[in-house]
């Protein structure tokens, strides 16, 4: 029997079972074109999810950007945008900015937060479509001059008599002979020569635009970076690596702040005329002036005479927060600051007379000398010298830069970026 014959007899006698047959199968291709579509239309669906949420990621890194570069290069924005961040709600930088721009549609809204004294926080949020993205920087915005951020910052000499327990960095505006029994957990920086001798020891970097000498037993731990010769002797050494005549750049904080007794003089809380002396005195976020008092007199032979009396300040214990300026010399035997610090700026010499502490102060005299003696130190000294002796423990403490609208101000602001996040809600 042909192949012809046969299946059409086979038809025949399963006419049921083939129809059902052809009904399953028709309905399975039916569910599968189903599912196929289906299939189909939720990839396009997370393409276009993806695709948004990527645009939205660009978009808010772009604002963040532009809105951190505009802030490091436009002294009036920052300072705008820095005076809107007190509120609650912050300050607005872009305010529901519609985007187009080829393929990108979107909003963008960008925020800067002020969450203290000197710590920004900027919000760059892009949307597109139902995706939404948030890159956010934390920024320390500096008013003051670097100088304040290092332990010790010199323009001429520096003398450890004693063993010294040193915790923070020290810069040098000239040449840099330190000695003794002392121990320095920090780096040197210096823009003339360095030379160490006796049991000198530095337990990070020295970076100097001079020459290096290490006498005695000194040591260092971390490298040693020198635009001239590095010079060893005796029992000394450097454990890390020394780069003599080192072409690279050497990053120096900048020269000594310069003083402005007029600024302090018109937002004065207290004036008085020198010498002005107290036991205790505590400030409240305050400006004590010390001024010189300038007094003529006539003598018997009828000639005029001019006295000044210098502005001196003394002072058994300082309390608070806030700051002392004197015309004069400062001597005080304790300051104990708070959390926000204290200031002390004289235009001669700071003294502490006694072997108490110092704690969270700022002790600036550019012109002069400041002697801690044997006192425990916790805070900045700024000055053209430095004295200590004994065996006191000094360490850096910014505290003090809490009340930097006191301080001497660098213009324009710096901002240094702490660190971004991105996170994105889809």
């Amino acid at each position: 029997m042909g192949l012809y014959k046969y299946f059409n007899k086979a038809f025949k006698e399963n006419k049921g079972a083939v129809l059902i047959t052809v009904l399953l199968v028709g309905s399975l291709l039916i569910l599968l074109s189903v599912a196929l579509s289906e299939f189909s239309r939720s990839n396009l669906k997370a393409s276009l999810y993806y695709e948004n949420r990527v645009k939205a990621r660009y978009l808010a890194e772009g604002g963040l950007n532009k809105a951190l570069s505009e802030l490091k290069n436009d002294t009036e924005r920052l300072e705008y945008v820095l005076s809107a961040a007190k509120g609650k709600s912050g300050g607005v930088v872009y305010d529901n900015l519609n985007i187009e721009e080829g393929d990108l549609k979107g909003n963008l809204q960008v925020k800067a937060f002020l969450e203290s004294g000197n710590k920004l926080k900027i919000t760059s949020e892009g949307t597109v479509g139902n995706s939404k993205f948030t890159a956010t920087a934390f920024l320390t915005v500096t008013r003051a001059y670097e100088a304040f951020q290092k332990l010790i910052f010199a323009a001429s000499g520096i003398s450890f008599n004693g063993a010294a327990n040193v915790q923070g960095d020290i810069v040098f505006l000239g040449n840099v002979d330190l000695k003794g029994n002392f121990e320095l957990n920090g780096n040197v920086y210096s823009k003339g020569d360095v030379e160490l001798q006796g049991s000198a020891l530095v337990t990070k970097s020295i970076f100097s635009l001079g020459n290096v000498s290490l006498n005695g037993s000194a040591d260092v731990y971390g490298d040693t970076y020198a635009k001239g010769a590095i010079n060893i002797s005796g029992a000394a050494n450097i454990r890390g690596k020394s780069y003599p005549y080192y072409q690279g750049n050497i990053n120096f904080p900048q020269d000594m702040p310069k003083l402005d007794s007029d600024f302090y003089k018109s937002r004065a809380t207290a004036i008085y005329e020198g010498p002005y002396s107290v036991t205790t005195l505590s400030l409240n976020n305050s400006i004590v002036f010390v001024d010189d008092e300038i007094e003529e007199v006539i003598d018997n032979k009828g000639n005029r005479e001019t006295i000044v009396h210098e502005g001196d300040f003394s002072a058994d214990n300082l309390q608070g927060s806030g700051v002392i300026y004197a015309k004069g010399d400062v001597e005080v035997k304790n300051i104990t600051g708070n959390d926000n610090g204290i200031i002390i700026i004289s235009e001669k010499n700071i003294t502490v007379k006694n072997a108490g502490n110092v704690k969270n102060a700022l002790l600036f005299a550019p012109n002069g000398t400041v002697d801690i003696g044997n006192a425990n130190f916790e805070g900045s000294i700024v000055a053209r010298n430095f004295y200590s002796n004994g065996s006191p423990v000094i360490k850096y403490s910014g505290a003090f830069l809490n009340l930097s609208d006191y301080l001497p101000q660098q213009n324009p602001p710096k901002i240094k970026i702490d660190y971004i996040k991105k996170e994105g809600i889809y």
